[in-house]
């Protein structure tokens, strides 16, 4: 709503009825078929409801409304993809773990997809994509037209277009000369792994959480502080140097670590 998001609807399967009992005023589309279906076989039990600008986003992410905010100001005609830039092999400190890797040259996205970490990566595709303007369009085309032929056929990485991710889909837009912008959106999300995630969203680090209190105290005053990640740093040290001086008068600063909580 602070973002004017008019309509919010849920698709699933799963336990839909307990997810209905506890969010009564919240839309659903049932997936008849959730046991065997993925990610694009949910969206095209969804497709009738896609008749204007529509942000797409998985289940078991958290996100602030900032997200939502600059997911929309992305590419206002077309395709916007939302990712965290990040060193993904230092950021996993295991260059076999295969994840959602984006590879964006100059807000453009180049390749999406299930890989193998890489240094040459740009960040995490945190599963959340809008389609602004006429773009739309060609979704509700995708999903009515080539979806059905396209049945129990390998499509992209996925072997059948039933279980494809949203990664498939953006791939095969790619593939079809589709440009796709990306907006980085930093840790301002989080993939609900454990019942500890949600916890670690809210507090975040203890910068993160300073950062908060900030602006709701009234007897205390908390210094200014910039806040950066160690794979920011080792991407390029120079400009987070460059930051640190725009943003503080003083040639005398304290430096601490920011763990999360």
């Amino acid at each position: 709503k602070k973002n004017k998001v008019d309509k919010i609807r849920f698709v699933g399967g799963y336990e839909i009825q307990k997810v209905g009992s506890r969010f009564p005023n919240l839309d659903f589309v049932y997936n008849p078929v959730w046991q065997e279906t993925g990610v694009l076989g949910s969206l095209y039990q969804a497709r009738k409801y896609i008749n204007g600008p529509v942000i797409i986003c998985y289940g078991d992410i958290v996100y602030t409304s900032d997200v939502v905010k600059n997911i929309l100001k992305g590419n206002p005609n077309g395709i916007t993809v939302a990712y965290e830039e990040k060193n993904m092999i230092s950021a996993n400190n295991n260059s076999n773990i295969i994840k959602n890797v984006v590879f964006v040259n100059k807000e453009e996205l180049n390749k999406i997809g299930f890989f193998k970490q890489s240094d040459k990566a740009s960040g995490e595709f945190i599963g959340m994509v809008c389609f602004n303007g006429n773009s739309w369009k060609d979704l509700r085309e995708f999903l009515d037209k080539i979806y059905p032929t396209l049945l129990n056929k390998k499509f992209e990485q996925s072997n059948k277009i039933q279980n494809a991710y949203l990664t498939d889909l953006l791939s095969y837009f790619l593939n079809n000369n589709k440009s796709i912008s990306c907006v980085n959106i930093g840790n301002e999300w989080i993939e609900l792994q454990n019942e500890d995630s949600l916890t670690k969203f809210i507090m975040g680090t203890k910068g993160d959480t300073l950062k908060k209190l900030k602006s709701m105290l009234k007897k205390s005053k908390l210094c200014n502080q910039y806040i950066f990640r160690v794979s920011e740093w080792e991407k390029n040290s120079e400009l987070i140097i460059k930051k640190i001086k725009n943003t503080f008068s003083s040639d005398k600063l304290a430096f601490r670590s920011s763990s999360e909580l």
